[in-house]
Formats: C-alpha cells, structure tokens, sequence
C-alpha cells in the first residue's frame, strides 16, 4: 500500500473565495471617501459651502464605505449560486445608490444646514438644509449606483481569480470625478 505524497498547500489556498473582509472594508472605505467627497459637486459653485460639504461627505463615506464592504461582500457570498449573475449586477448597484445617497444626502443636509444655522437663520437653515440634502442625495445616488454597477463584477471577479484589484478602483477613481459634476450640471436645471 503506498501512500501519495501530501500536496503542497499554498498559503492563498486558505483564502475566502471572495477575498478577505479587510480587503473589502480597505477598498470600499476608500472609494466611499471618493463619492461622498465629490457627489456634492452642485455646491462647489459656492465655495464656503462646497468645500465643507465635500469634506463632511468624505468623512461620512469613508466611515459608512467600510460596513458598506462587508455588506455587498456578504450580499455577493450569499447570493452567489443562487441569484444569476445578471441580476446581481441589477440588485447590487441598488445598494450603491441607497448607500451614496444616504451619504451624499446626510452630508449635503447638515452642511447646508448648519452654515444657515450658525448665521442665526433656523428657518433659511431648514430650507437651505432640505434643498442641500435633497440634490447631494440624488447626485450621490446615481454616482454610488453607477460606480457600484460597473465596479462589483469586475471586483468580485478579480478577488475570486485572487488577482490584484487596483486597476478596477483606478477606473472607479477616474469614473467619479467625471460623473458627480456631469451629473450637477444636468441637474442644475431642475
């Protein structure tokens, strides 16, 4: 009776077949600091408010992008095998939406608010609060959805080839800068 030899292991064969949860919550961070920093692009035309809105947007991004990771990481796991994966890529950009308009929106809200506010105007404050949410939450929406569609799949396909990552987060860094202020600019309109 002979026994076969052991096969050598690699370390990466121990990996999650998503990658790890640090790798998702790093990468998801970063690029929610991204979104929420230029969703509010319709307010740079006021540069005291702007500046502001796109640092408290950042901030924001950047805290709720790391929990954001680890959902659309459990949302892929869960699903993967029993969701096709055409409509994975029609339900996970949903997520991206509601996430980049709940933080462009919450950033847009109390930074345009504020300002009002500390020049001793609460009702201008509500006013300039509400319109300042609403349009950072629709910009930051079709951002989060538009960076989210086109970013997961390739994500979650490099991290299954346990591939390198950073060119799918340079296009995304180079996708948004384009789309938040074309999106105001269409936007500004309304």
């Amino acid at each position: 009776m002979s026994s076969l030899p052991a096969r050598p292991t690699h370390p990466a064969d121990n990996l999650p077949v998503l990658g790890t949860a640090h790798q998702w919550r790093r990468d998801f961070s970063l690029l929610g600091a991204l979104i929420g920093g230029l969703a509010p692009a319709i307010m740079w035309t006021v540069p005291w408010l702007g500046v502001p809105l796109s640092l408290a947007g950042a901030a924001l991004g950047a805290l709720t992008g790391a929990r954001f990771g680890l959902l659309l990481r459990s949302q892929t796991n869960t699903l993967r095998g029993s969701l096709p994966i055409p409509a994975m890529m029609l339900y996970l950009p949903l997520l991206g939406g509601l996430w980049g308009g709940l933080v462009a929106g919450t950033a847009g809200a109390l930074t345009a608010g504020s300002f009002a506010l500390l020049a001793g105007e609460l009702t201008a404050a509500l006013a300039i609060g509400a319109y300042g949410g609403a349009l950072s939450a629709v910009v930051g929406a079709m951002v989060g959805a538009a960076v989210v569609g086109l970013l997961w799949f390739p994500y979650a396909f490099l991290s299954v080839m346990r591939q390198r990552r950073w060119p799918v987060f340079v296009g995304a860094a180079v996708m948004a800068p384009l789309a938040a202020p074309l999106l105001a600019v269409l936007l500004g309109g309304l």
